[in-house]
């Protein structure tokens, strides 16, 4: 080997090293460098989740705030609906007053001992104008049996307030729409207990439908008189106009047979086997004087 190839070779070597030297501090620079960023990112990061967290916390209040919107607009149409019906419980309390002063009335043994029983409204804690509204409801109703239907059992509190607060009964006509009203909604509390013992009665027989209502009686809780269930027939959906419970028209619906008196407002109930779909028909917009 000449000298000059020596010389080549030596430099080959001296320029490998320090090319390797070069390249070993950059990665060791990159490194240094690489964990410098990585510790000015923390704060970065911690700030990121802080923000985040923040976000999180205000939208959470947001939405608290809505809800709190809409429970105050709430608040302020009850409020509004309490209001207007001051005026008509004043005139009423007058009304009633007035009434107690020219009948007189018998004690509540004596009375509730001669009286079909057709639930005597108990919401002695509800305000006491409203209350003697509902017993005198209640006596009138009772003085009268034939306007008496076995549903009438299944009356609540509510049911008695509402009719007594919404409704006169001075004249005979008025008299026959209060009743209307008390036995329409009687009717709706036994629909929905009938619901729900068509829908006991369906899990108990793996979907079978029953071939006479007396079936479901001992689904009711508490069981039901069969009394009852004799006011209401089963009838294809196809002999009632205008009525669509199911799709298929031959499927056969609970229909009340009759309404006790039809033109002062009272529907006829109805409701599908399964006990998930009702409706009522029935013409409540004129009061008639029924004839002889």
């Amino acid at each position: 080997m000449t000298g000059a190839q020596k010389i080549i070779g030596t430099g080959v070597v001296v320029l490998t090293l320090g090319a390797i030297c070069y390249q070993h501090r950059q990665v060791t620079e990159l490194r240094v460098e690489n964990h410098t960023l990585r510790e000015q990112t923390k704060p970065l990061a911690q700030l990121v989740q802080t923000l985040q967290q923040e976000r999180q916390r205000l939208h959470t209040e947001l939405h608290q705030a809505k809800e709190e919107i809409k429970r105050t607009a709430g608040d302020q149409s009850e409020l509004m609906r309490l209001r207007g019906e001051v005026t008509p419980l004043r005139q009423a309390a007058q009304e009633l007053q007035a009434i107690k002063a020219a009948t007189p009335r018998p004690a509540p043994s004596t009375r509730t001992a001669a009286l079909p029983p057709a639930g005597v409204p108990s919401n002695l804690d509800v305000d006491h104008m409203i209350t003697l509204r509902s017993q005198d409801l209640w006596q009138k109703l009772n003085q009268a049996p034939t306007n008496w239907i076995p549903e009438l059992q299944f009356l609540k509190d509510e049911d008695w307030r509402k009719v007594a607060l919404g409704q006169r009964w001075e004249t005979d006509e008025e008299t026959r729409k209060a009743f209307g009203q008390l036995r329409n909604a009687a009717k709706e509390r036994f629909i929905e207990q009938l619901g729900t013992a068509l829908q006991k009665y369906g899990q108990a027989t793996a979907g079978q439908t029953p071939a006479k209502l007396a079936d479901v009686a001992s689904y009711f809780s508490p069981p039901v008189e069969l009394n009852v269930l004799e006011r209401y027939e089963l009838i294809p959906q196809r002999d009632i106009p205008n009525v669509r419970l199911s799709q298929n028209p031959d499927e056969l619906i609970v229909r009340e047979k009759r309404a006790l008196d039809p033109a002062a407002g009272e529907t006829v109930q109805l409701i599908n086997l399964k006990g998930t779909a009702r409706g009522a028909i029935g013409d409540t917009r004129t009061l008639a004087t029924p004839k002889p």
